[in-house]
């Protein structure tokens, strides 16, 4: 099987790993070692008001590789996911090996009732009365989540363009949510995410939207591949017929409201659209508005789709060098409009105008793989089980750590805690919140009850190594070695 061009050439040029580094304890006093442990003092909590806690909530819980899955979706929707998201995975491996290396697990939260999604959206990042939001992934040093909208199956909008919807059957003010897609896109994201320095996010983008458009089944991977642009869905076709044959009778009859408008690809999102200006285009970061609303009237995530995949795939190739050499100066240098010229020998405005005439004639080499023998194979069946409240604190409140809500993340750690909870994950998780947010001595006593039970958190154990040694440096007389 031959390899898609632009992985060969992205490899080549930007990915990059950082080996994870874990500190594993060795001073210890040889007596202790030989008895059940040290014996660790946990903080205490002081409550004055029993609100103060969120109510004990009901999750399902479950693992895959790399993945742990908390979702309130029923058992059904979610597994029919994790199998979908399964095989996708595996056929994305056969054209793109990319290794896994993190020493913790993804979380992956489907919020499928309750309205849970709303409190992951990082502050000010909604995007705007015409832009939706249906996915989102979130990262720190340590940590990824992915966190799902399952509840809503069409997102409103302020529409910005009526003028066809009849002609079409599509109600522009609704957006229809594909979450296979969405959840392919965070994936992309989570991957991508690896590179060190980060990627700039119209890459990351344009190649989040190439790939959550590859159509996958058991003997068969088509990549790279534009949608036909009259292309349109059996409600809409429907709706669309149904319009004109009232129009015919009647031209001032009245319309049937239209299905709801789908996540196209930019040959059809981009139609009669102005595109944005290179420099504004490029100045766009991972955590801008434009980044994390890929869903609506977002131009600036179609054009990411349509610039990458016209220098990969588009007008015969001629690009493909171009694009290399670009990636690889940018890996060194911000980009401008000089530096862009000396790669594409060309400015941004005559670009601009090549990348639109791309989007009025796509002319596109795809390419397509025929699997041998089984194919993509269905791997084990998901098993969920009630979460525990350590587990739902614990993945709750770390994910909203990392969208930047503290405040609700340290009820969410604590709430299990107060109630008994002694889990070693959840003891690591509250120690390194606190640590990250100035409380150092209640930190260090949580991450030291988790090493000491053993948990499985590589972060814990480095943590507690440096304070080992600033230990040791604070007495230098003390007689044991490091």
């Amino acid at each position: 099987m031959n390899r898609a061009p632009f992985f060969v050439i992205f490899r080549r040029c930007l990915w990059a790993f950082f080996a994870v580094l874990t500190a594993r304890l060795a001073a210890q006093d040889p007596a202790a070692a030989a008895a059940t442990g040290p014996v660790v003092e946990l903080p205490k909590f002081v409550v004055t008001d029993s609100r103060e806690l969120p109510q004990p909530e009901a999750w399902r819980y479950g693992e895959i590789p790399g993945f742990e899955i908390l979702t309130n979706a029923s058992d059904r929707t979610t597994k029919r996911l994790i199998k979908d998201f399964d095989m996708f995975r595996e056929a994305l491996s056969l054209v793109w090996p990319v290794p896994n290396r993190s020493g913790v697990p993804t979380s992956l939260i489907l919020c499928g009732k309750g309205g849970k999604f709303d409190a992951f959206v990082p502050a000010g990042k909604s995007g705007g009365p015409d832009r939706a939001l249906a996915s989102l992934f979130l990262k720190n040093k340590e940590q990824t989540a992915i966190v799902l909208d399952m509840e809503s199956t069409t997102l409103n909008i302020l529409a910005v363009d009526t003028a066809n919807d009849a002609a079409t059957g599509t109600d522009s003010s609704l957006i229809a949510v594909d979450h296979d897609k969405q959840l392919y896109r965070e994936y992309v994201h989570y991957l991508l995410s690896k590179s060190e320095p980060r990627l700039p996010a119209w890459l990351e983008e344009g190649m989040a939207q190439i790939i959550m458009a590859m159509k996958v089944d058991k003997k068969y991977i088509v990549f790279g591949k534009v949608e036909d642009p009259n292309t349109v869905s059996a409600q809409a076709g429907a709706v669309m017929a149904m319009n004109a044959l009232t129009a015919a009778d009647d031209p001032d009859g009245i319309q049937i409201a239209g299905a709801p408008a789908e996540d196209r690809d930019f040959n059809v999102a981009l139609q009669r659209r102005a595109l944005v200006p290179f420099p504004k285009f490029f100045a766009v970061t991972a955590d801008s508005p434009e980044a994390i609303n890929p869903l609506g009237n977002n131009v600036w995530a179609k054009q990411c789709y349509a610039f990458v995949h016209m220098c990969i795939y588009g007008r015969g190739k001629r690009y493909q060098k171009p694009f290399t050499t670009f990636l690889a100066r940018l890996a060194k240098e911000p980009p401008s409009e000089e530096l862009f010229k000396e790669c594409f020998k060309m400015d941004y405005k005559k670009m601009l105008l090549e990348l639109s005439g791309y989007i009025s004639f796509t002319d596109a080499q795809h390419q397509e793989y025929t699997l041998k023998g089984a194919g993509l194979g269905d791997g084990p069946p998901l098993e969920l089980r009630e979460a525990t409240q350590a587990e739902v604190g614990r993945i709750k409140g770390e994910a909203l750590a990392l969208a930047g809500h503290n405040a609700k993340a340290r009820l969410e750690l604590s709430a299990p805690y107060h109630r008994g909870e002694r889990d070693p994950r959840l003891l690591a998780a509250l120690g390194l919140f606190d640590q990250a947010n100035g409380e150092e001595a209640r930190g260090r006593k949580f991450i030291e009850a988790a090493t000491t039970a053993k948990v499985t958190r590589p972060r814990a154990y480095l943590e507690l190594a440096r304070y080992r040694y600033a230990d040791a440096l604070a007495k230098p007389a003390a007689g044991q070695g490091l």
